[in-house]
């Protein structure tokens, strides 16, 4: 017990680094560790290539259901915090966070369509979109909650 005593900060930097790879599944290595809270999602696609996605992101860019990416989004984001944007499009007259979005896709993407970029107070996820609206959903409670 002595040496739990004496290296608390240690035990406690295993502690984390062995929570951050158990979240890696879903958001990189460092995946998401902070705690659920309100957030921003945008999701870049081509939308003259909406029929060359999966039927799964097709449901998740477009359902408006119940239980769908888009509802989770109505009272889970900040006020007009959910974004489906064109790869095209021109977003430097929108809100500072779907410019940071948007340039946060330009970097990591290179150009990668469909692509999701979900940003918490703490942390940014950014990446292909899933396959599934339930996947997508799945990721996007990570950073926000159920």
């Amino acid at each position: 017990m002595n040496w739990f005593r004496n290296h608390d900060t240690d035990v406690y930097a295993v502690v984390l680094l062995v929570y951050q790879l158990w979240h890696s599944s879903v958001g990189g290595i460092l995946g998401p560790v902070a705690a659920p809270g309100k957030v921003d999602v945008m999701i870049v696609e081509e939308s003259d290539d909406r029929r060359k996605v999966t039927k799964g992101q097709y449901n998740a860019i477009m359902n408006n259901d119940k239980g769908g990416v888009r509802d989770w989004c109505r009272t889970h984001c900040e006020p007009g915090g959910f974004r489906l944007v064109d790869k095209d499009d021109d977003v430097s007259r929108d809100t500072k966070w779907s410019q940071d979005a948007f340039g946060k896709w330009k970097t990591d993407a290179a150009n990668k369509v469909p692509w999701l970029v979900v940003i918490h107070p703490s942390t940014t996820f950014s990446g292909p979109l899933p396959d599934t609206a339930a996947d997508t959903l799945a990721l996007v409670q990570t950073y926000g909650g159920k």
